[in-house]
Protein backbone atom coordinates (compact mmCIF):
# COMPACT_ATOMS: atom_id res chain seq x y z
CA UNK A 1 0.00 0.00 0.00
CA UNK A 2 1.23 3.42 -1.03
CA UNK A 3 0.15 6.94 0.07
CA UNK A 4 0.10 9.56 -2.30
CA UNK A 5 -1.24 12.88 -2.16
CA UNK A 6 -0.96 15.54 0.60
CA UNK A 7 1.67 14.18 2.22
CA UNK A 8 1.89 11.04 4.83
CA UNK A 9 0.16 10.48 7.95
CA UNK A 10 1.73 13.16 10.86
CA UNK A 11 2.09 12.05 14.46
CA UNK A 12 0.11 14.69 16.40
CA UNK A 13 -0.36 15.13 20.48
CA UNK A 14 -3.14 13.28 20.50
CA UNK A 15 -2.71 10.18 18.29
CA UNK A 16 -2.66 11.04 14.57
CA UNK A 17 -3.64 13.56 12.27
CA UNK A 18 -4.75 13.35 8.68
CA UNK A 19 -2.86 15.89 6.17
CA UNK A 20 -3.74 18.72 8.94
CA UNK A 21 -7.51 19.74 7.06
CA UNK A 22 -11.05 18.02 7.16
CA UNK A 23 -11.69 18.80 3.54
CA UNK A 24 -8.54 17.40 2.30
CA UNK A 25 -8.11 13.79 1.32
CA UNK A 26 -4.74 12.47 -0.06
CA UNK A 27 -5.28 8.63 -1.62
CA UNK A 28 -4.13 5.28 -0.54
CA UNK A 29 -3.75 2.25 -3.07
CA UNK A 30 -4.46 -0.88 -1.46
CA UNK A 31 -3.29 -4.30 -3.41
CA UNK A 32 -4.86 -7.59 -2.80
CA UNK A 33 -3.46 -11.20 -2.86
CA UNK A 34 -5.41 -11.52 -5.99
CA UNK A 35 -2.85 -8.89 -7.73
CA UNK A 36 -5.71 -6.02 -8.46
CA UNK A 37 -4.67 -2.63 -6.80
CA UNK A 38 -7.49 -0.42 -5.73
CA UNK A 39 -6.94 3.76 -5.13
CA UNK A 40 -8.88 4.53 -2.00
CA UNK A 41 -9.26 8.46 -0.99
CA UNK A 42 -7.65 8.81 2.75
CA UNK A 43 -10.88 10.79 5.05
CA UNK A 44 -10.78 11.58 8.61
CA UNK A 45 -13.57 9.04 10.03
CA UNK A 46 -15.36 12.22 11.26
CA UNK A 47 -15.85 13.65 7.79
CA UNK A 48 -17.17 10.32 6.40
CA UNK A 49 -21.00 11.61 7.48
CA UNK A 50 -20.57 14.27 4.84
CA UNK A 51 -20.34 11.26 1.73
CA UNK A 52 -23.90 11.54 2.15
CA UNK A 53 -24.87 9.53 -1.37
CA UNK A 54 -21.57 8.43 -2.49
CA UNK A 55 -21.45 4.75 -3.19
CA UNK A 56 -18.37 2.89 -2.07
CA UNK A 57 -16.25 0.12 -0.95
CA UNK A 58 -14.18 1.42 2.41
CA UNK A 59 -12.08 0.66 5.35
CA UNK A 60 -12.00 1.77 8.24
CA UNK A 61 -8.55 2.12 9.47
CA UNK A 62 -5.48 3.41 12.37
CA UNK A 63 -2.21 4.47 11.94
CA UNK A 64 0.38 1.84 13.49
CA UNK A 65 4.30 1.93 13.32
CA UNK A 66 5.06 0.43 9.59
CA UNK A 67 6.77 -2.88 10.14
CA UNK A 68 6.43 -6.43 8.95
CA UNK A 69 3.87 -7.89 10.95
CA UNK A 70 1.69 -4.71 9.12
CA UNK A 71 -0.15 -6.49 6.58
CA UNK A 72 -0.51 -3.05 5.04
CA UNK A 73 2.82 -2.10 5.47
CA UNK A 74 2.69 1.53 5.04
CA UNK A 75 1.35 2.18 8.37
CA UNK A 76 -2.43 1.45 8.53
CA UNK A 77 -4.02 -1.61 10.30
CA UNK A 78 -7.37 -2.10 8.05
CA UNK A 79 -10.07 -2.57 10.95
CA UNK A 80 -13.11 -3.15 8.82
CA UNK A 81 -14.31 -3.42 5.60
CA UNK A 82 -17.38 -2.61 3.98
CA UNK A 83 -19.25 -1.49 1.02
CA UNK A 84 -22.38 0.88 0.63
CA UNK A 85 -24.65 2.86 -2.01
CA UNK A 86 -24.67 5.95 0.97
CA UNK A 87 -21.76 6.35 2.65
CA UNK A 88 -23.13 8.71 4.90
CA UNK A 89 -25.98 6.66 5.88
CA UNK A 90 -23.81 4.23 6.56
CA UNK A 91 -21.40 5.64 9.32
CA UNK A 92 -24.24 6.87 10.66
CA UNK A 93 -25.72 2.91 11.01
CA UNK A 94 -22.27 1.94 12.20
CA UNK A 95 -21.98 4.61 14.79
CA UNK A 96 -25.56 4.65 15.64
CA UNK A 97 -24.69 1.06 16.76
CA UNK A 98 -21.10 1.45 17.77
CA UNK A 99 -19.39 -0.71 15.95
CA UNK A 100 -15.94 0.94 16.00
CA UNK A 101 -16.27 2.11 19.70
CA UNK A 102 -12.97 1.38 21.66
CA UNK A 103 -10.82 0.90 18.16
CA UNK A 104 -9.39 3.54 17.46
CA UNK A 105 -10.21 3.73 13.68
CA UNK A 106 -9.46 7.01 13.16
CA UNK A 107 -9.25 6.93 9.25
CA UNK A 108 -11.84 6.11 6.67
CA UNK A 109 -10.38 4.60 3.20
CA UNK A 110 -12.98 5.47 0.16
CA UNK A 111 -12.84 3.99 -3.31
CA UNK A 112 -16.38 5.47 -4.99
CA UNK A 113 -18.25 2.57 -6.86
CA UNK A 114 -21.48 2.89 -8.13
CA UNK A 115 -21.97 -0.66 -9.72
CA UNK A 116 -23.05 -2.93 -6.50
CA UNK A 117 -21.62 -6.07 -7.93
CA UNK A 118 -18.56 -4.82 -8.43
CA UNK A 119 -18.34 -2.94 -4.90
CA UNK A 120 -19.08 -6.67 -3.49
CA UNK A 121 -16.14 -8.33 -5.26
CA UNK A 122 -13.83 -5.53 -3.87
CA UNK A 123 -15.10 -5.79 -0.66
CA UNK A 124 -14.46 -10.02 -0.89
CA UNK A 125 -11.05 -9.24 -2.58
CA UNK A 126 -9.81 -6.75 0.54
CA UNK A 127 -11.35 -8.78 3.03
CA UNK A 128 -9.21 -11.97 1.64
CA UNK A 129 -6.42 -10.17 1.52
CA UNK A 130 -6.28 -8.46 5.07
CA UNK A 131 -8.76 -10.32 7.17
CA UNK A 132 -10.13 -7.61 8.94
CA UNK A 133 -10.95 -8.17 12.94
CA UNK A 134 -13.84 -6.35 13.07
CA UNK A 135 -15.80 -7.97 9.68
CA UNK A 136 -15.30 -11.54 11.52
CA UNK A 137 -16.68 -9.94 15.27
CA UNK A 138 -19.39 -8.26 13.62
CA UNK A 139 -20.13 -10.84 11.24
CA UNK A 140 -23.46 -12.36 13.53
CA UNK A 141 -24.82 -8.91 12.51
CA UNK A 142 -23.88 -8.37 9.06
CA UNK A 143 -23.87 -4.78 8.14
CA UNK A 144 -26.03 -4.75 5.35
CA UNK A 145 -25.32 -2.14 2.49
CA UNK A 146 -27.04 0.81 3.20
CA UNK A 147 -28.39 3.12 -0.13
Amino acid sequence: MTILGRGPLETAEAGFGLFGRKDEAGQVVLRSHSGRAYSFEVHPQEAVCDLVEVSAVYCYARAVPATSADASSTGLAIGYVGKTGDMGRQDAEHEARGDFAGYGFDIALILRIDEARMRADIKSDLIETFSPVLNDLLRSIECGEVS
